[in-house]
């Protein structure tokens, strides 16, 4: 989630999910500094603020993780980790698909600098996992990871969305 774009679709992945799930019309939405999506689910009150214009690519990242634990605050769940007993999805399901998706999105940064008058140029890569934390709680965001560990996320994200694809 290293781009305008990325952003932009994040915000946009929420808005829809929003107005889907929103309660007797509840759905509202108000902007300043901040966009803020607010609306009702199962009769509870729930918040997505978001910058207007992210300062750097750590706002973009908190914002992610912050939406990823409001939404299993909210009990809802990726459906592609789940088992499904009926074969029919509804609209909320494909949804909360397209918006996981977003979710957990592997990234590299390319990092550059100067060094005694010479450039030096490499690439940082991420991958979102689940770790086990100092505090003996289980953590979820992106960590740093190695070249190959993100290539083997790109392949498990391409195969995830060839499957969605079929059906």
């Amino acid at each position: 989630m290293s781009t305008d774009k990325d952003y932009k679709e994040l915000v946009d992945k929420v808005r829809k999910f929003a107005k889907e799930v929103a309660d007797n019309n509840s759905y509202r939405e108000y902007t300043h500094k901040h966009l803020k999506i607010k609306f009702d689910y199962k009769e509870q009150r729930v918040v997505f603020t978001f910058a207007l214009t992210p300062s750097d690519r750590r706002s973009a990242i908190n914002d992610r993780a912050k939406v990823r634990r409001k939404l299993r605050e909210l009990g809802l769940s990726d459906p592609r980790f789940g088992m499904k007993l009926i074969t029919a999805t509804d609209v909320c399901d494909a949804l909360l698909e397209d918006l996981y998706s977003t979710l957990g999105k592997p990234y590299r940064k390319e990092v550059s600098y100067l060094r005694n008058g010479k450039e030096i140029t490499y690439h940082r890569y991420y991958v979102s996992q689940r770790r086990y934390g100092r505090d003996s709680r289980y953590r979820e965001g992106f960590y740093p990871a190695t070249e190959q560990q993100y290539d083997e996320a790109v392949k498990i994200r391409e195969m995830r969305g060839k499957t969605n694809a079929k059906q």
